[in-house]
């Protein structure tokens, strides 16, 4: 029988273990994460070789072969909290309050006053959906922009208030340009924690997808199982305003393991649907 394989797989992360991801827990065998965004995926193989060699040329005599190793790379078009942390060895946490950075030019009309309204409710996390600030939390800074855009004099506003429509900046001049940078505290959100000895766990990962026969053109199911693969903490987070969108590699070892009802262990089983 001979296949041509061209479909990407889509791909299931199950616990090999009780685990904990963030304030989530997920018992052994669970499923953690399914990935149906991928762009690209492959699996790859090598292996070292070594010879004895000798005589006129120094031919190579015998090999060794040993130290085989088995890697599975996919690229998500798409990222979501879990899979991020997964990526990143990074803990998360749902969040009903957090502070949320805003900064931005505002016009002084009024002495020793800005009016910041127009600031705070640009911010997108207000089209996002979290609740809209009223006020700043924290220390506020208020620095003079120069003509040529340059930061002057910089006031620091130690109480900020009740309201964003009216900041008290006690020297403050009308028609001057001011760069405001605070803090608001807004509602709902998701944190992304990259820690220095967190790293990603072990995961049973299958991946489904079609091989299609060249006896009749019938798309065979084809499934590729990883019975324990560990994602390698390195990644590339590209962000630009131009071209296309940011993609998301994820490229796991493969350890020897069993997969479901074996009695040995294998780095790696490919079952296609004759």
């Amino acid at each position: 029988m001979k296949y041509g394989v061209r479909e990407v797989v889509d791909i299931v992360f199950k616990a090999k273990a009780d685990m904990k991801l963030g304030n989530m827990s997920f018992k052994k065998g669970q499923p953690v994460i399914v990935f149906d965004s991928a762009k690209t995926s492959s699996l790859e193989g090598d292996s070292t070789e070594v010879f004895a060699q000798g005589g006129k040329g120094n031919p190579k005599r015998v090999s060794w072969s040993g130290e085989k190793s088995l890697t599975f790379t996919f690229e998500d078009a798409l990222i979501t909290p879990i899979s991020a942390a997964i990526l990143m060895g990074a803990n998360i946490a749902t969040k009903s309050t957090f502070k949320q950075h805003v900064y931005g030019e505002v016009v002084c009309n009024t002495a020793d006053t800005l009016d910041c309204s127009g600031l705070v409710a640009d911010a997108n996390f207000t089209k996002a959906g979290a609740t809209a600030a009223t006020k700043f939390t924290g220390t506020v800074w208020a620095t003079k922009l120069d003509d040529d855009g340059s930061l002057g004099t910089a006031i620091e506003v130690a109480d900020p208030g009740s309201s964003v429509n009216a900041l008290t900046v006690t020297g403050a001049v009308e028609g001057n340009r001011y760069l405001v940078d605070g803090y608001v505290d807004v509602t709902s959100g998701t944190s992304i924690s990259i820690e220095p000895n967190k790293f990603s766990d072990y995961f049973y990962v299958e991946g489904n997808t079609f091989w299609r026969r060249e006896s009749d053109g019938v798309d065979a199911p084809a499934q590729i199982t990883l019975p324990k693969a560990k994602v390698q903490s390195k990644f590339t987070l590209s962000m630009n305003n131009s071209g296309d969108p940011s993609t998301f590699t994820f490229t796991m070892n493969a350890m020897p393991d069993y997969v479901n009802g074996a009695t040995k262990k294998t780095l790696c089983q490919i079952d296609v649907l004759d």
